[in-house]
């Protein structure tokens, strides 16, 4: 069974999982996803998604945090980064992986 997955898999399973969202959030969700595996500074999504207060970004990497968990890791200047958990898209993949190997044995 092979456990290990591919950047391009991953971004896949991060794209199905925030179909269903719209708005602010699907805008933050599909940079992060861009992005993915790399992370983002606050600043660059600040930049990127034009907003302009600290808090605003805050409030919807805590929203976007329902579809997906976000890692939030602190620089040592004083910023953020953010990336997407890799777990739920690991997760999805072993599923398959298993569910692919169950129909096999039938």
């Amino acid at each position: 069974m092979r456990v290990a997955f591919t950047r391009k898999e991953a971004q896949q399973v991060l794209r199905q999982m925030i179909t269903g969202t719209s708005g602010r959030h699907r805008e933050i969700l599909d940079e992060l996803c861009r992005a993915f595996p790399n992370p983002r500074t606050d600043k660059q999504l600040m930049k990127s998604l034009n907003i302009a207060s600290h808090v605003t970004l805050k409030a919807m990497i805590h929203n976007a945090n329902s579809i997906n968990p976000v890692k939030i890791s602190y620089l040592p200047c004083g910023g953020k980064s953010y990336v997407f958990c890799d777990k739920a898209p690991k997760r999805q993949l072993i599923m398959r992986e298993l569910v692919t190997a169950w129909k096999g044995e039938l």
